[in-house]
């Protein structure tokens, strides 16, 4: 059976389900791709040739409409044109899309120490065929030299990661998100283990919550592809109730699940690349901003808003809505722990509301703009439903027309 028609048979299979299908239809590439090189091969031996997965394909991220990123890594000083003819030609007659490259090792981690997305293609090596000792030694070398320039390749990440976001726009809040390249989408969850790779930066139970939202998203992004027979991400006002159905669930069940998801993979992705930009800094300030009249008790260093440690949240009711505040004014991050000290010890506000609640809540209004991400981390964390309670019935509610762009709950917010 050709590749093509393998591919159409899982389709038809709706039982297989996000990793469920990528597991299926990589087991099938993996076996024919084995079987191209062993035929390609067969005159010559395969001695000092390696077929390798990178990238998505590496990982084993199929998705029914995923590119095939394959490595052909050879030792010979003339590269092994023939060979790679015949492995090549065979998946584009499939109409597979092919990322193809023939290089030895040196040349590879050459165009690596240059190229973030070769480097990044490097990290997720898995081999396929032929000389496994080859294979071994440009992962193990890869790795190396990706942890070896961390600090290097982590400032690239990191501004690739903030440029793609603001080019491709929320996953969680738009309204037609693209679960790939969005703020909050999948190419997040691989930034942020790339960059673990090359430093410890998630901390206690982000991997978890990062498995879980790619469980959602991916799942997601596979039966888009099934739904409309091509590979694109954007997940259209039209194709959701299909996708939804495809999952079991309405389309508005569908795009909640999303948004969640997304939130939780962005909120990580802000605070751990926060961190990675203090890492990087060329000085960092011991002291920060503080003023005792307009922020007692409040640290403003490297971009976070902190608690000084005698500050007890009990004893100041209006300290949630001060420090939003002063984080919005200040272009501030609300520090994780921060905002674990709120949760935990600041009090209920007082119904109805006392004067000064009323003041502070406008004071964070008036900020504008500014004050979206900081109230989006007071929801993250439980905080801004404490002050409405209706805004649970509006989080990540999704307005499915074409008049409107955000969810229920940013559209408020803009």
């Amino acid at each position: 059976m050709s590749l093509a028609a393998t591919r159409l048979r899982l389709l038809g299979q709706s039982s297989l389900r996000g990793r469920d299908f990528a597991d299926a239809w990589r087991a099938e590439v993996d076996d024919w791709l084995t079987d191209r090189f062993a035929s390609a091969t067969e005159a010559g031996g395969a001695d000092g040739l390696a077929l390798v997965a990178v990238g998505g394909y590496g990982r084993g991220d199929l998705a029914p409409g995923s590119d095939l990123d394959l490595l052909l890594l050879h030792r010979a000083k003339q590269p092994p044109a023939d060979i790679a003819q015949q492995v090549w030609y065979p998946i584009w007659d499939e109409g597979l899309k092919l990322g193809h490259s023939v290089r030895t090792i040196k040349e590879a981690l050459e165009l690596a120490a240059e190229d973030l997305d070769t480097a990044t293609s490097l990290l997720t090596i898995r081999h396929l065929a032929g000389d496994e000792a080859l294979t071994a030694e440009m992962g193990a070398s890869a790795a190396a030299q990706w942890t070896k320039r961390s600090k290097r390749f982590l400032a690239m990440l990191r501004d690739s990661v903030a440029a793609r976001q603001t080019q491709q726009g929320e996953v969680a809040f738009l309204l037609e998100p693209d679960l790939k390249e969005g703020r909050g989408g999948l190419r997040d969850i691989h930034a942020l283990r790339w960059a673990q790779a090359a430093r410890p930066v998630l901390e206690e139970g982000d991997a978890e919550a990062l498995a879980e939202a790619e469980r959602v998203l991916f799942g997601a992004r596979v039966e888009l592809h099934r739904a409309t027979g091509r590979a694109g991400d954007r997940l259209t006002l039209q194709d959701q109730d299909a996708v939804g159905q495809a999952l079991g669930m309405s389309a508005d069940e569908l795009m909640a699940g999303v948004a969640h998801a997304a939130r939780n993979v962005a909120w990580i992705a802000d605070e751990t690349w926060d961190r990675v930009g203090t890492s990087l800094a060329t000085s960092i300030s011991l002291l920060g901003w503080r003023s005792r009249e307009r922020a007692p008790g409040m640290v403003v260093r490297d971009g976070q808003l902190s608690l000084e440690g005698s500050v007890d949240p009990a004893n100041r009711p209006e300290l949630v809505l001060e420090a939003a505040v002063v984080a919005a004014t200040k272009d501030a991050r609300i520090s994780r722990a921060t905002l674990a000290r709120l949760v935990e010890r600041a009090p209920m506000p007082v119904e109805p509301w006392p004067e000064t609640t009323r003041v502070r809540f406008v004071d964070l209004l008036l900020c504008g703009h500014d004050a979206i991400g900081v109230i989006e981390a007071l929801d993250h964390s439980g905080l801004w439903e404490r002050y409405l309670p209706e805004w649970a019935g509006v989080r990540n509610r999704p307005q499915r027309n074409a008049y409107h762009r955000f969810t229920v709950d940013r559209h408020l917010l803009e």
